[in-house]
């Protein structure tokens, strides 16, 4: 495979960044927070907060997905059974992300998802007029707050310690 170079507008295209540490790829979450896409819906919250709402649920997800089948199979004894304490384990990872995408409401949940966690920006058909692409994705960027806002709320309600003082 040959390497070519590649220029420093079409790395920040693409969503690279440099900082103090090195150069680093943007999520998609990250990428709309610096484009201002997270100030839409209730004023009560700020673009910050929906941006660590939104990070807090990709870590819930990875928490409850790190090692799942490896720690289960791991455990599997010759006659088939699987020792009680693992599943506990699991499901003790699995239920904070559970109980988080439990609150976000399914209209909202399926650009949430898309965003927070397979860490993609939606895409818009190139045959609709640039008038009809623009609003619809302000329709699934203000789901998307929305989607957040109820993020907030319930991280909030289960931690005042996290800085929620609402």
């Amino acid at each position: 495979m040959k390497q070519t170079y590649i220029d420093k507008k079409e790395c920040i295209k693409s969503g690279f960044v440099k900082s103090r540490k090195g150069l680093y790829k943007l999520s998609a979450l990250e990428k709309l927070y610096t484009k201002g896409r997270l100030e839409y819906g209730d004023k009560k919250y700020m673009a910050s907060e929906r941006f660590a709402a939104g990070n807090r649920l990709a870590n819930d997800w990875a928490r409850a997905n790190a090692g799942l089948l490896a720690s289960v199979w791991r455990d599997v004894r010759i006659d088939g059974n699987i020792k009680d304490q693992t599943v506990d384990i699991v499901m003790q990872k699995q239920q904070p992300y559970l109980m988080a995408a439990k609150v976000v409401p399914h209209e909202f949940w399926q650009i949430v998802r898309l965003v927070c966690i397979e860490n993609k920006l939606p895409e818009f058909d190139e045959n609709m007029p640039l008038r009809r692409r623009t609003e619809q994705a302000y329709l699934l960027y203000c789901d998307l707050c929305r989607g957040l806002d109820r993020l907030i709320e319930y991280y909030c309600r289960r931690k005042t310690t996290n800085g929620c003082q609402k």
